[in-house]
């Protein structure tokens, strides 16, 4: 059966699978789908199928990408004609909903498997939305400028960013409100944080870990941070030393400004969902307990439910292009080693542009 919004590749047929969710979603939006096989239930996750939405792909691209990265699919199924409301849909096992009603019944009916998958797979929390940095330049720093007004990363040996990396509060593209506390336990056990580049875990893609990274948790008014929502948020703060020796790209990077937007890799330990719906009075009750907190409410709104994040365990944070929460910017980035002697070289860029408009949905 088509989908209304996506065009579907499928690479293997679903009857395979013990159960199948979202491993992963593209920068360009594309979400692939797969799981544990019925014959390996315990085993790695295997590709299922790729879905491509239907406003950035046309068929014909959407078949040209698969071309390009050597899939072979044995079945490809243009978006359907028939458009379904976005906020009557979920994705499990390969089912659509087309009421809310429909769709609660079957999370109630289905919490426990659905807790369970949400728990087997890391997430990662992406950003949406580009945040331009401000520099601040002293009277010093100014006579080391390159051409063009800017500081030459070249003369760099290391290099001091504060970045946040998740924010609570936040209905994500998930569909889940990080709730404040999420990350206490996990800071207080886990000395391994790695500060890393698009979620890869390799040694050549570590920015900052051991004693070069201080993760750390800070209430912020979203005010303060450029945004018009109300009240506050718990930010995932890491403040990271970036040596020349050990990331020269990264550093590189973050020195010319081109480090708008990071990312939290987590796996979750303790959530549940609420629902808008008086027929599930715990869920309910949760919707009632946390939505007054929830910064972006009219997104909420529209599903009707979410699903709450009481604690996760933090894998990484990185530096990412794009991706599903906005609101994590680079706060400011200083030189820690002096690059000519006699001059007190230091500069801060500020990852807040306070005139930037309200996020865009």
């Amino acid at each position: 059966m088509p989908y209304a919004n996506f065009h579907a590749a499928r690479i293997r047929d679903p009857d395979d699978f013990d159960h199948i969710i979202v491993l992963k979603t593209l920068d360009n939006g594309i979400m692939i789908y797969g799981g544990p096989l019925k014959s390996d239930p315990e085993g790695p996750t295997k590709t299922q199928s790729y879905r491509f939405p239907k406003d950035k792909f046309t068929v014909a691209e959407a078949k040209a990408w698969l071309k390009e990265h050597d899939i072979e699919y044995i079945l490809f199924e243009p978006a359907g004609e028939t458009e379904s409301k976005r906020n009557t849909m979920i994705h499990f096992a390969d089912k659509e909903f087309e009421t809310k009603p429909d769709l609660f019944r079957f999370m109630s009916e289905n919490k426990k498997q659905l807790i369970a998958q949400k728990k087997a797979a890391k997430k990662e929390v992406d950003c949406s939305i580009l945040i331009d940095p401000r520099i601040v330049y002293d009277e010093k720093t100014a006579a080391i400028k390159a051409d063009g007004g800017v500081i030459d990363p070249v003369k760099l040996e290391s290099l001091k960013v504060v970045a946040i990396i998740n924010t609570t509060n936040y209905f994500d593209a998930h569909y889940d409100v990080h709730i404040p506390g999420i990350w206490t336990k996990s800071l207080q056990d886990n000395k391994m944080i790695m500060h890393v580049q698009e979620h890869e875990m390799a040694f050549n893609k570590i920015i900052a870990s051991g004693d070069q990274l201080k993760a750390y948790v800070k209430k912020y008014k979203w005010t303060e941070l450029g945004y018009d929502f109300e009240g506050e948020t718990e930010a995932l703060v890491f403040e990271s030393e970036i040596l020349r020796e050990r990331n020269a790209f990264m550093l590189n990077q973050y020195a010319k400004g081109w480090v708008k937007n990071h990312s939290v890799g987590m796996y979750y330990v303790k959530l549940d969902f609420a629902l808008n719906d008086e027929n599930y009075p715990n869920e309910y009750e949760a919707w009632k307990k946390y939505y007054p907190q929830i910064a972006n409410k009219d997104e909420v709104d529209e599903r009707g439910y979410f699903w709450y994040v009481l604690e996760a365990k933090i894998i990484e944070g990185s530096a990412v292009p794009l991706g599903s929460n906005p609101i994590t910017p680079t706060i400011n980035e200083t030189e820690v080693e002096e690059v000519k002697e006699g001059i007190d070289y230091k500069f801060i860029r500020e990852g807040l542009n306070k005139k930037k408009q309200e996020p865009s949905k």
